[in-house]
């Protein structure tokens, strides 16, 4: 089994190429102050696997196909009544929010593709009981017939 953090450090230590590409800054605030308290990069960022490749390699992608890593299921926000969040510095272009939204659904999709898998983290059983909905989709899609899915998609249309 592979331990915590080896495949970033296997990264590091064949001096992979990457690219990082500033996208916006997030800041949370407390409520009793309206000081902004911690900054986060929101970032996106690509290498290029060892080898001859030519073509970088997303690397949130890369964690989250292989298990290594989960979407975010409440966006790009914390959901805590103490904290609040704004994300700054960012964007207000459509065609540039609209590619942030088709990004973050291939994201969704690489990881629903994970648990069906069952690779990476999504063999652990305590951590499928964190994500019901994504696991109980999981086995519907795996295990319906036709009928079964047939009338899930004329209910939800």
């Amino acid at each position: 089994m592979e331990q915590e953090g080896e495949w970033l450090r296997r990264l590091a230590e064949n001096r992979t190429y990457v690219s990082c590409q500033l996208l916006s800054r997030r800041t949370t605030m407390t409520n009793n102050d309206n000081n902004m308290n911690d900054s986060a990069a929101i970032c996106h960022i690509q290498y290029r696997p060892p080898g001859l490749s030519l073509f970088r390699t997303d690397l949130a992608e890369s964690l989250v196909r292989f298990g290594r890593a989960s979407v975010s299921s409440s966006g790009m926000h914390i959901q805590d009544a103490t904290i609040s969040t704004k994300t700054v510095d960012g964007s207000t272009n459509i065609d540039t929010i609209r590619s942030d939204a088709s990004y973050m659904d291939k994201l969704s999709k690489a990881e629903f593709e994970a648990v069906k898998k069952m690779v990476g983290m999504w063999s652990d059983e305590f951590v499928r009981m964190e994500r019901p909905d994504l696991v109980e989709e999981a086995k519907f899609e795996a295990t319906a017939g036709v009928l079964q899915r047939l009338w899930r998609w004329l209910r939800k249309n």
